[in-house]
């Protein structure tokens, strides 16, 4: 029997988390992990999915499932295969869950990708993008669409309001380090809204000065200016801070970064737990690194990716 396999990468946030639910614009850059999907269709209407990374084993899809991973694939098989029909799919990923690299797009994205190609749907990257947000909307309730389209078109992109403009320039070099604190997109976006109806003024003047650190950021990039986006960075992580959704762990990462002379640094995705990226070249990686761990984080190792979601 014919099987489609479809992959997509990772996702970092530059800068800008928090502003594209309110029309602002984002960087972002996909990184080479990556979730795939391998799908086959069936003789039945069963769907049977095998996903070792969240501990399922030939589970076949009910509608009493209401398991976080088992809804996302129910929806995406809904999106993707537009009829009757059912498909074996294997689902595997290198993405850490909940850290802010975007595995709850990743995963849907390579997913639907797979099962229209194995059902005959031609979709475009912004049609893919479009149903990867729907999908992703079952895990995070109001999804931005800033990580669907991320690892959609893959590379660096700006994206705002269900559009992305790719960024033609050299992708800058991260090293990433990681909480272990699960973080929660749905919680603290619900968080930060309650935070813009309490103090509505100071809200949008944190979303004036996002917007103006992401258009900077991008001229940065092109211009290749790391000292520049590095401060960017470092003005972004303060931002968020002041909106709440940093923590201790965070911060420290943070500083030792900065202190171990990375160009910047700051927390990256949701917040409260998760992630950080630290900015470096090839003279600053090691110390930037032994920092990170000296501080009680853990490093990811990442490189950029320019390819967003294929067949493979």
């Amino acid at each position: 029997m014919m099987t489609t396999t479809a992959s997509a990468p990772a996702k970092a946030i530059l800068l800008g988390e928090h502003s594209a639910l309110y029309g602002k614009s984002v960087l972002t850059m996909a990184l080479d992990k990556r979730s795939r999907s391998v799908v086959s269709k069936r003789r039945d209407d069963k769907i049977v999915v095998n996903a070792p990374d969240f501990d399922i084993s030939a589970r076949v899809l009910t509608d009493d499932d209401h398991e976080p991973a088992l809804a996302l694939v129910a929806r995406s098989v809904e999106l993707a295969s537009e009829g009757p029909g059912g498909f074996d799919i294997t689902i595997s990923s290198e993405i850490p869950i909940a850290s802010g690299l975007g595995s709850s797009a990743s995963i849907p994205a390579s997913l639907i990708a797979a099962i229209a190609a194995e059902a005959g749907r031609d979709l475009s990257k912004q049609e893919l993008a479009e149903l990867t947000w729907e999908a992703e909307n079952v895990i995070h309730t109001k999804s931005s669409g800033v990580d669907p389209f991320a690892v959609v078109f893959g590379g660096l992109c700006l994206y705002r309001e269900g559009s992305v403009k790719h960024i033609d320039a050299e992708p800058p070099r991260l090293v990433i380090g990681h909480t272990g604190i699960v973080s929660d997109t749905g919680k603290v976006v619900a968080a930060v809204d309650e935070r813009k109806k309490r103090h509505p003024e100071a809200f949008s003047a944190f979303l004036d000065d996002a917007e103006a650190l992401v258009l900077d950021g991008k001229e940065a990039l092109l211009g290749g200016d790391w000292a520049r986006l590095g401060k960017l960075m470092d003005k972004n992580h303060e931002l968020l801070s002041g909106i709440g959704i940093s923590c201790p762990e965070l911060d420290k990462a943070v500083a030792a970064a900065r202190a171990a002379g990375a160009f910047g640094a700051k927390l990256c995705g949701a917040g409260c737990g998760g992630i950080m990226i630290a900015l470096v070249d090839e003279k600053s990686k090691t110390a930037v690194e032994k920092a990170l761990l000296d501080s009680g984080v853990k490093l990811i190792d990442v490189h950029p990716d320019k390819e967003g979601v294929m067949l493979e």
